[in-house]
């Protein structure tokens, strides 16, 4: 699992998992141990020193989390899924103790947007209380769709795209702004919940008796203020 505590050892940079070098392979004592340093959380790490001694690893991740080991004289690729444990589209999306939490935020916030929405209803208290449970249900599979989307993605370009796979298996796993594909990846998916929760939301309105444009208005609100904004949550400020 990932380090969550600054440490002091000594160490070689062995290599670098891509060409922004933020992030180093570090090995430390016996050649099978390498673990990862993200040089951008210390400064007095320079993001362009190679095989070189340092002191201080930063935040360190095991070596694995990139699909990487260290053989007898240079680093070989392993064909591995980039940290499928750890990224907050996972965490938010796979049914666990979490979802005590979440799922009443998500009804509470999904009622709120829907009653707000609604304000030319007689009886919109009594719609949404009909109603919200449905909405609510419908923005977790939508989300679930959106995670679903990153999560192949690592999985083929892993297989497939392995120079791509490098760039953004950092960024989708532990930070959507490590760089442009993870950004652009992240805005994806929750553009696809997103899209997913207007029209769920629009039918599920529509059948429930709302004119269009009133179920259209409602459901614009909705998928705008309930996508999952929360993928864009850096991971790593989780585990530091």
């Amino acid at each position: 699992m990932p380090g969550s505590e600054k440490e002091s050892l000594h160490g070689t940079v062995v290599g670098f998992p891509d060409d922004y070098r933020t992030i180093a392979f570090v090995q430390f004592g016996h050649p099978d141990e390498v673990r990862t340093a993200d040089l951008k959380l210390n400064s007095t790490l320079h993001p362009l020193i190679a095989e070189s001694n340092i002191t201080d690893a930063g935040n360190l991740f095991p070596a694995s989390l990139y699909g990487y080991t260290l053989g007898e004289t240079e680093l070989k690729r392993k064909t591995r899924l980039y940290n499928i444990l750890f990224p907050i589209f996972i965490l938010v999306s796979v049914p666990s103790p979490l979802w005590l939490v979440l799922i009443p935020l998500n009804y509470v916030w999904d009622n709120f947007i829907l009653s707000r929405s609604l304000k030319v209803l007689p009886e919109r208290e009594q719609f949404c209380s009909r109603n919200s449970w449905k909405i609510c249900m419908a923005g977790f599979i939508s989300d679930i769709a959106g995670a679903l989307f990153l999560f192949l993605e690592m999985l083929i370009c892993g297989k497939y795209f392995p120079d791509l796979s490098d760039r953004i298996g950092y960024g989708l796993s532990m930070d959507p702004f490590y760089n442009i594909e993870s950004f652009l990846s992240t805005l994806a998916a929750v553009f696809l919940s997103a899209l997913l929760i207007y029209f769920i939301d629009r039918t599920i309105l529509r059948k429930n008796g709302l004119e269009v444009d009133i179920a259209s208005l409602a459901a614009r609100n909705l998928s705008l203020l309930t996508a999952p904004w929360l993928f864009f949550i850096p991971s790593k400020w989780i585990y530091r």
